[in-house]
């Protein structure tokens, strides 16, 4: 996401660096730290004016954060996939173990105060405003986060904002076809769409990332799941093909084997 129409970098190379530089530099890491830790802090009380929890931090998505950001400073590169890999690749190569990553980037050239609360605001309000963005800050189902910033001359600023939900927060659906027939299940979440067949008399058991919205195709039956659960598709009183939590009043019973 751009911030301004200009894109203007200054490259200092050298191989050495004064005292008084040496200073100037650890005075601006200390600065861009703030600006990170401002804008993780509006992002959570955002968050939480929303209705949403707030996000902890992650060493792994910082670091990875702080790798691209400089990347793409030092490259004069933009976009999600600038070093030619996905957000969730540089998550993982950082050694976070990812179940959902979703990321926001941003630069801004010649701010009027480049201080660490102008600049965390800027970036900040930047992604606010713009839709795909405000719903990464808002993502129901993220657990952590991480932001970088990067400038070399205090003028031009690269920013990334990465959110993650481990893999550690999997939820497992038991799915039992209890009819004769297979059944076709569609399942939906924010920005994916899939449909399994599930062979009669056979149990699926599914690992998800995000709640899913689980439906039959050939009915209106619908159900969000964002935990571990069972679920059974089978013949309703009124003799339709139903999907319910198991053991549902309104399914049929299946017959029990009697032993003479």
């Amino acid at each position: 996401m751009r911030f301004y129409k200009t894109l203007v970098l200054s490259l200092v190379v050298g191989s050495c660096m004064s005292q008084l530089e040496h200073k100037k530099s650890r005075a601006q890491d200390s600065q861009y730290s703030d600006a990170e830790k401002a804008i993780v802090k509006m992002t959570n009380d955002f968050r939480s004016s929303s209705g949403f929890k707030q996000l902890t931090t992650s060493k792994p998505l910082h670091t990875a954060a702080t790798k691209f950001a400089r990347f793409m400073l030092a490259e004069e590169k933009y976009g999600h996939q600038a070093d030619g890999r996905r957000p969730a690749q540089r998550a993982e190569d950082a050694g976070y173990d990812y179940c959902v990553i979703r990321e926001n980037i941003a630069y801004i050239v010649d701010p009027k105060h480049p201080d660490s609360s102008t600049i965390a605001s800027d970036f900040f309000n930047g992604w606010k405003t713009s839709e795909g963005h405000r719903e990464n800050m808002l993502g129901e189902h993220l657990e952590e986060t991480a932001v970088a910033v990067a400038s070399d001359n205090g003028k031009t600023f690269y920013a990334v904002q990465l959110f993650g939900r481990p893999a550690s927060a999997k939820f497992k659906v038991d799915i039992e076809n209890r009819t004769d027939a297979s059944q076709v299940l569609l399942f939906r979440t924010e920005d994916s769409r899939d449909e399994i067949t599930i062979p009669p008399r056979t149990v699926l058991t599914l690992s998800r990332c995000i709640p899913t919205t689980i439906s039959l195709e050939s009915g209106n039956d619908r159900m969000t799941v964002t935990d571990s659960g069972k679920l059974t598709i089978a013949v309703s009183t009124d003799d339709k093909v139903r999907l319910a939590k198991r053991n549902k009043a309104y399914l049929k019973r299946e017959p029990r084997l009697k032993l003479p």
